[in-house]
C-alpha cells in the first residue's frame, strides 16, 4: 500500500471528522478533499501535522519481506 494511501485510512479511521483534522492542522477543507480524492497532494509540513494530531508514527518496513528472512 502507497504511504499516501495509508495516511488517508489514518485520516478515515483516526477518530477525528476530516473537519476536526483540517482545523486542527490549519488546512482548507477542499485541500484535504482534493488528496483524499487522489486528485491533489499535501506538503510534508501537512503531512506532518496530521501525524502529530493523529498520533501516528511512522514504521519503516520494505515491501515484499517476510518477517526472519533477509
Amino acid at each position: 500500500m502507497k504511504f499516501s494511501d495509508q495516511i488517508r485510512r489514518a485520516i478515515d479511521g483516526g477518530g477525528m471528522s476530516r473537519y476536526a483534522v483540517c482545523k486542527a492542522i490549519r488546512l482548507s477543507q477542499s485541500t484535504l478533499s482534493r488528496f483524499m480524492h487522489r486528485t491533489g497532494g499535501l506538503s510534508v509540513k501537512m503531512l506532518d501535522r496530521i501525524g502529530e494530531v493523529l498520533g501516528l508514527e511512522i514504521v519503516a518496513q520494505k515491501r515484499g519481506r517476510k518477517a526472519g528472512k533477509p
